[in-house]
């Protein structure tokens, strides 16, 4: 006892204490006098079925309450049909207490209906259900009692109480009730219409008034069943009263009776149909409704209530997929609609802030996306674990579907060296993925990762980091994680290589003596029990042993460098306690090829660096992706088994054995007994299923005849779990029976022609030899419904094994038949299997798989990548539309790929060039990464060909390439429309339209073709009519695949109305689908509200080229540049402006400007005198270009000849008055300053009346020389 004491005390001393602390109470509980003088009655109604084993108890505790049982306790016994002696138990007490017992009697109808009936006899103010095979502290009802009279002003209607585990095989009390934390504050009280978090569900631990129940006319639903009709009962009586307050009280404590035998109600309901319909369906669908049908928001605790509940069949169903193999497809189907239904109902804010029975941010991610098709708005990155060696880091998150990783180190995009993900199950549905990462980190390096461009937060021993996380902390926790005990010492560097700590015979074995044989460099140590068999044959052979268990043993443990062993369990794992493997290497080799899903078991464990496998189809059931397991290929390796090395080279032996060999239950056998792999003896083995069957087969008469028919030697080789039994199989004497003490098993497998077994990987050692197996498996349908330690995995013994299965005695005995007649030989069928199962039989498993471990210590090497994990990056980039980033990953493989991969890069490449506005590069890349062929002959090339014309506003260019295609989805066609309608070519796009309403008939495409028709009409304003009167009724997708709020924008800018032309443009960024589209109205607009600086950042944004950039936007460029006064740029420009631009009519008015800025006075003159028919302005700006070359007359000339004579405005009429001036043409300089006093008074210069009088003057004065000269 002292011993179980200490044992637990180390192993939870929490709980230890809590325990304590309960015994402690229930001694002074004791000694406390009772009290007579209680303000309140109570009744308990219960319902009897069979329990006469616990009346004794129960009434114990009821009859001895604090408070006393004859003034203020009732009890109603409803007798359900019991069977048993509890009629008489009861009739008994009521004897004692008459005026306190009521019993009943009905015939059974179940739980429900009997409270239902003890109901009608309730005559006390308050009510509760205690069920008769529970019972109650002393202090129970004193307590209820207490704070009924404290709080008698506060609308008092339920007291919840104490819930609290008694285990009765123990005798042990554990207040670990997931809901504990509802007492942690005392006895408190709660306002009903706020208990937030205060749940209760059960109806036997709640005292409730009995006033309400009655008004209400509350009863509980019989068809709830096997649980949750006290969850119901409760939460309709809580609706029903609606107001007050509910008392929570820790006093009272209620011990639940957890049954040694599971035969408590919370240990059978999975097996019952009624969980998985009735129970949600009239439980917890009932109270949600009767919510909607008053109208009202279900209660955040009623929420928590269904989230609570609902949480254990998530638990369940992962944990057991197959749990619900024995429902009906048609009732699976039903679960899943009713679960689906029940979280819709619950709210998204509920679930994140549930964290109830264990969940977390697992559980939650997985209902969001599971069961509500959601996300939360943010991620958590976890950091798992820090390969020293290699430098690695291994983050993991959960997922609804793997999108957008994107993680750097110091800033740069870092691809993971290894990607894994696991698919954790709901049943038969998907309910969350996890993703495991192995990215290479630095400690002086910054990691930072986003998911799915949400805030993501890394998780580092429980702390969150939301702007990355330093690789030295990460290294250092890590570091940290290594037990005091781990130092180095003697056995520093040593490799502990052990197969079972009482046998060897295994892949340890066989691998230690390889090492030995051909690496003496390496220096290794093997554990194995002094009391093995084994021991003294490795001793003989000279094998380095220590003694598992020994000081020695546990020496080796804290400074070996490497664990190596063909099991797994704890004893090899965490022998030292927990974190032992901290600092080393784990390599399991395994006992047994993994053909059954195990990864429950071995994802507990803390961590397996190298994971030796046999098979492919072994292989990638665990490492592959969707895999159950948390290893990946980092960890995984296919070697081969090393002790195949030795079958492989095995002749077969003309003797003729038949070798037995099943496999073991963990529900027949007893449990771990301490440390080692020794197990409890179960007493009933011999009368289970199991032991049953085999005993049948082997005493056989059939058996005996074909043994000596074939002349066939049969050996009986059980598992080793099962060698404490075999002197209970009592054998006819011409079997031999054998166990590890008697011989070496791989002698064994050599010796034997064929093997019959039930589910053992023993088939394996048969199959790599080219032997075959009968599989006799009469219990399938148990094992593989989760009740051992594995589920159904990847191999089916029918598809996969290696000869028939079968699950009749008679079939078994038939099919030995055959093959003793065929000699022991397997079919060709079977052969091929055997063949396609092991890639490695030739010897060199020991070779391969020490070099596994060797790499472990070994770092990466530089520069190397997985080139398949880079494309899947750059696919999620490009997915994601992450342009810039699939752009960059694209580039890599391009770079890094193999020649396949390279070839397949070059066109997402091109795409994310053009996607992320580098339309410049992407026209370049197109024409330097393709051949001319691909280019003419390549659909989806010509397509991104057009695509990159349309982003440049080519739309000559564009059309032509489309027009080429022979099949155009919707949205090639609407870019197809536009570049036909740009150009206005109005007969060609009814074309185009009436070949779009055969093809593509659909509502949002119509009404864009009339758009079009109506710009290549030149009709804008019907186009914008027609987007506004039509796109409320376009789906998000439709909307942006015909790029609606880009058009709207570009038609408002042409209209001038800027700020719904804003607005459209706001809406298209925010879609991330516009691409440099958009910096070029962004530009436009900016252009005609003046708005300089922002149109020429628009313009560098989108990356363009001159050449690729449509006169429109080199038009607002050269304007930002001149009125900038940003010369220098605007020259640079100039002199490479290609020669579509400079002489295109729409930039020629702009050119000269420019070039007067830039006092390029021919170069001016050029483009004006171009322009004189054409521009009005002309004149006046050849007119001042020429004042600036010195051609004063020709200037004048050109003025005078201009606007019928008349100058347009006072920079004309100052222009033509000092050409006057220059030219000497002193009248019309004359008339010229006349005219600006007198039509521009207010804006004429100072010297104006100067110049005219000076003017005037010298007209006067060469008019009277003129005078003088004619006379």
């Amino acid at each position: 006892m002292f011993n179980r004491k200490l044992r637990k005390l180390f192993r939870d001393p929490k709980l230890f204490f809590s325990d304590m602390l309960l015994k402690q109470h229930k001694k002074v509980a004791a000694v406390k006098p009772k009290k007579y003088d209680g303000k309140h009655h109570f009744t308990v109604v219960s319902a009897i079925y069979n329990v006469g084993r616990y009346l004794e108890e129960y009434f114990q505790s009821l009859v001895a309450q604090r408070l006393d049982f004859r003034t203020h306790l009732h009890l109603v016994l409803v007798d359900d049909g019991s069977t048993d002696d509890s009629a008489e138990i009861i009739k008994r007490w009521q004897a004692k207490y008459p005026k306190n017992i009521t019993y009943l009697w009905k015939e059974n109808g179940g739980q429900a209906s009997a409270r239902n009936l003890g109901l009608q006899h309730v005559n006390t103010g308050w009510v509760t259900f205690i069920d008769p095979d529970d019972f109650v502290d002393k202090e129970y009802f004193f307590a209820a009692d207490a704070f009924a009279s404290a709080h008698a002003n506060s609308n008092l209607h339920m007291m919840a109480c104490n819930f609290v585990f008694y285990f009765d095989e123990t005798n042990m009390i554990k207040d670990t009730h997931p809901l504990k934390y509802r007492f942690a504050g005392g006895d408190r009280l709660f306002p009903l219409d706020a208990l937030k978090k205060q749940l209760q569900l059960s109806a036997s631990t709640a005292i409730f008034r009995t006033a309400n129940i009655i008004k209400h006319q509350l009863q509980f639903n019989a068809e709830i069943k096997p649980s949750f009709e006290d969850a119901h009962f409760v939460a309709h009586y809580l609706m029903s009263v609606g107001t007050g307050s509910a008392g929570f009280l820790k006093s009272a404590r209620y011990y639940y009776r957890k049954r040694g035998d599971g035969t408590s109600t919370l240990d059978t309901s999975w097996e019952k149909p009624g969980l998985f319909d009735a129970v949600l369906e009239k439980g917890c669908l009932d109270i949600l409704n009767r919510y909607q049908q008053k109208g009202l928001p279900v209660p955040y605790h009623v929420q928590l209530t269904m989230a609570y509940h609902l949480i254990w069949y998530i638990k369940r169903l992962h944990s057991q997929p197959h749990a619900l193999n024995f429902l009906t497809e048609a009732q699976k189907k039903k679960f899943y609609r009713l679960v689906d239904e029940i979280y819709s109902r619950i709210d998204i804010q509920t679930i994140m802030e549930f964290d109830l029975a264990g969940s977390w941010f697992f559980h939650k991610v997985g209902i969001l996306g599971c069961f509500k098709n959601s996300d939360p708005a943010f991620q958590i990155v976890y950091i798992e674990s820090y390969d020293a060696p290699k430098k690695l880091v291994q983050l993991r998150y959960f997922t609804r579907a793997v999108g957008l990783e994107a993680i750097s180190v110091n800033g740069r995009d870092c691809v993971p060296h290894y990607v894994k993900t696991m698919n954790h199950p709901f049943g038969e549905r998907l309910f969350v993925q996890e993703r495991r990462l192995w990215v290479p980190l630095e400690e002086n390096s910054l990691l930072k990762i986003t998911i799915n461009n949400v805030p993501t937060r890394l998780s580092l021993a429980g702390k969150h980091h939301q702007q990355g996380l330093q690789g030295n902390l990460i290294t250092q926790h890590f570091r940290d994680q290594k037990p005091d005990y781990v130092k180095k010492g003697k056995f520093d560097g040593y490799w502990l290589l052990m197969d079972r700590e009482t046998q060897a015979d295994d892949n340890a074995e066989h691998l230690y003596r390889y090492i030995r044989n051909n690496h003496p460099e390496q220096k290794i140590i093997f554990a194995l029990s002094e009391h093995s068999h084994d021991w003294a044959r490795l001793e003989r052979e000279g094998f380095n042993l220590v003694a598992f268990g020994s000081t020695r043993h546990e020496a080796v443990l804290k400074s070996c460098a490497k664990i190596i062993s063909s099991h797994a369990d704890k004893y090899v794992t965490n022998y030292l306690g927990p974190k032992m493997l901290s600092s080393r290497h784990y390599v399991f080799l395994q006992h047994g090829v993994t053909k059954d899903d195990i990864s429950g078991w071995l994802n507990q464990k803390e961590h397996i660096d190298c994971f030796v496998t046999a098979s492919q189809a072994e292989y990638l059931s665990i490492c592959g992706e969707g895999s159950p397991y948390k290893f990946g290929k980092k960890e995984v390796v296919l070697t081969g088994f090393p002790r195949h090395d030795q079958l492989v080279n095995n002749q077969k032996i003309d003797g003729k054995m038949l070798l037995i060999m099943p496999t073991w239950r963990s529900t027949i056998v007893g449990a771990v007994n301490g440390a080692g792999h020794e197990r409890e003896i179960n007493p009933d083995f011999m009368s289970t299923r199991f032991a049953q069957a085999w005993l049948s087969l082997l005493n056989a008469p059939e058996l005996e005849q074909l043994s000596k028919k074939y002349g066939y030697q049969v050996v009986f080789f059980p598992h080793a779990t099962l060698t404490p039994y075999l002197p209970q199989f009592r054998l006819p004497d011409y079997i031999r029976v054998i166990s590890h003490a008697d011989m070496a098993i791989q002698e064994l497998f050599k010796q034997a022609s064929f093997m019959l077994t039930d589910y053992s990987s023993v088939a394996f050692e048969m199959a790599v030899q080219n032997k075959p197996v009968v599989y006799y498996q009469f219990d399938e349908d148990e094992v593989f419904s989760g009740s051992h330690i594995y589920r159904k995995g990847y191999f089916s013994y029918r598809e996969n094994g290696f000869g028939p299965v079968v699950t009749e005695q008679a079939d078994v005995l038939a099919e030995l038949d055959t093959m003793m007649a065929r000699g022991g030989l397997a079919l060709p069928a079977i052969q091929q299997r055997i063949e396609e199962t092991f890639p490695h039989r030739d010897g060199g498993n020991c070779a391969r798989t020490y070099r596994a471990i060797v790499a472990l210590d070994q770092p990466l090497a530089e520069g190397v990548i997985d080139t398949e994990i880079l494309e899947s990056y750059a696919l999620q980039a490009s997915q994601h539309r992450q342009w810039a980033l699939a752009t960059a990953r694209w580039s890599q493989l391009v770079e890094q790929g193999n020649a396949e991969q390279r070839q397949h890069a070059r066109l997402p490449l091109l795409t994310a060039l053009r996607e992320g506005g580098k339309i410049g590069e992407a026209l370049h890349y197109l024409a330097n990464a393709f051949t001319a062929e691909e280019r003419e002959n390549n659909s989806i090339l010509i397509g991104e060909e057009a695509n990159l014309h349309m982003a440049c506003r080519q739309w000559q260019k564009a059309a032509a390439c489309w027009q080429v295609l022979p099949v155009l989805t919707p949205s090639e066609l609407l870019a197809h429309m536009q570049s036909v309608a740009e150009q206005g070519d109005v007969a060609v796009l009814r074309k185009i339209v009436r070949h779009q309403r055969r093809r593509y008939d659909t509502a949002a495409l119509n009404v864009m073709s009339d758009v079009w028709a109506a710009i290549a009409a030149g009709d804008h304003d019907h186009a914008l009519a027609l987007l506004d009167a039509h796109v409320a009724g376009f789906t998000e997708e439709e909307r942006m695949a015909c790029r609606v709020d880009l058009l709207r924008c570009r038609l408002n800018r042409e209209k001038g109305e800027f700020a719904p032309a804003l607005e459209a443009l706001k809406k298209c960024q925010a879609q991330g689908n516009a691409g440099i589209s958009a910096d070029i109205e962004l530009a436009l607009i900016a252009a005609q509200q003046k708005r300089w600086k922002e149109v020429e950042a628009a313009v560098l944004k989108t990356g363009l080229t001159m050449d690729q950039q449509d006169s429109a936007l080199v038009l607002a460029y050269l304007q930002a540049l001149r009125y900038q006064k940003k010369h220098d740029v605007l020259h640079a420009y100039l002199a490479q402006l290609p020669e579509q631009h400079s002489r295109h009519a729409l930039l020629l008015p702009e050119l000269g400007e420019a070039f007067i800025a830039l006092k390029l006075w021919n170069k001016a003159a050029e483009v004006w005198m171009a322009l004189l028919d054409n521009e009005p302005q002309a004149h006046y700006r050849l007119a001042y270009t020429y004042r600036m070359l010195g051609m004063a007359e020709e200037g004048l000339a050109l003025l005078l000849g201009s606007h019928n004579g008349m100058p347009g405005d006072l920079d004309e009429w100052l222009l033509r008055a000092e050409l006057a001036q220059l030219a000497g043409d002193w009248q019309e300089a004359s008339h010229a300053w006349s005219s600006v006093l007198r039509y521009y008074p207010d804006n004429a210069p100072a010297e104006s009346w100067d110049r005219l009088y000076h003017a005037e003057l010298i007209s006067s004065m060469r008019g009277l020389k003129i005078l003088e000269k004619n006379n």
